[in-house]
């Protein structure tokens, strides 16, 4: 100590040191999707996901999903999320519905009576020829029922078990707070 001098009060001071990038904003990563998910028709799956902020990020994260199949949903809980100084979690839970995956199969086979019955009912406005009229009413009648009962006969079969076919769809996870956005693709198959 220099002579003439007194010490000097003890101060104390807190200091925030960001160890950022010059240039970088706030941000957050979406992780925890999975890949690819397979559910029963009627089924459904729970899955964690994390937003992890970056950069000093504090703010609300809304989360969606889109492209996904006729009859199944998404819901998140929470829905929205704010990550601060830790990343914050969220479930999704992805739900089918029973007939979601289903294949009708009476769909493609279903047409071709359609079709011939149809043909069978314009040509009652046929007004020329009318025994050509009637034989070719006859044949489409006969070609149209003989269709019938061939594809019910198969639809009835119990031997024959109803297997719908697979259905896969690419189902887009959206985080989403102002003007940032992070994506992640779910390929979604139901059986």
């Amino acid at each position: 100590m220099a002579a003439g001098s007194s010490n000097s009060a003890v101060a104390s001071a807190a200091y925030v040191i960001n160890l950022t990038q010059p240039g970088s904003q706030p941000g957050f990563t979406l992780s925890g999707v999975p890949g690819t998910v397979t559910l029963s028709a009627g089924g459904t799956g729970t899955y964690s996901l994390t937003i992890t902020p970056q950069n000093g990020f504090n703010s609300v994260v809304s989360l969606a999903c889109s492209g996904l199949p006729a009859g199944a949903s998404c819901a998140f809980n929470p829905s929205t999320v704010t990550p601060t100084a830790m990343p914050a979690s969220t479930q999704l839970t992805l739900t089918t519905s029973a007939r979601s995956a289903a294949n009708d199969r009476t769909g493609s086979r279903g047409s071709l009576p359609a079709l011939a019955l149809a043909g069978l009912f314009s040509l009652f406005g046929w007004k020329r020829r009318r025994g050509l009229r009637l034989l070719v009413v006859l044949a489409a009648a006969l070609a149209g029922f003989g269709t019938i009962s061939g594809c019910s006969a198969n639809l009835l079969d119990s031997s024959q078990p109803h297997t719908p076919q697979p259905q896969t769809s690419l189902v887009t996870v959206t985080a989403s707070s102002g003007t940032l956005q992070q994506t992640a693709t779910i390929s979604l198959t139901v059986q």
